[in-house]
């Protein structure tokens, strides 16, 4: 898995503390990509299962694209409720100078 740089990081927490907290829209414009393979992966599935009859297959694919999906609603909520007491607590001085670094070569 690659790592996200912490310029990336920085700049991502930076982007949530201007829109006052972590949002749903925010969350998931930041992970456009992932949630593209996400739903042409367990739509191709849901589609060949489908096709095929295999009606187990199908719902067990469905309720995994669903509780990856509520899963992470469920972050974002918590996320949302502990976002306060992150926003006393951050080192926005620190959050600002490594979202400035120039990336290493």
């Amino acid at each position: 898995m690659r790592e996200i740089s912490d310029q990336v990081l920085a700049t991502r927490l930076l982007k949530i503390r201007q829109q006052g907290g972590y949002r749903l829209g925010t969350f998931l414009r930041m992970n456009t990509k992932k949630y593209i393979f996400f739903v042409v992966y367990f739509g191709a599935a849901l589609v060949f299962f489908a096709f095929t009859g295999m009606w187990f297959g199908f719902a067990l694919m469905l309720g995994l694209g669903l509780g990856t999906f509520l899963r992470d609603l469920a972050w974002v909520r918590a996320s949302g409720r502990t976002w306060p007491f992150t926003r006393k607590v951050t080192d926005w001085g620190l959050v600002e100078e490594l979202a400035a670094e120039k990336p290493p070569a």
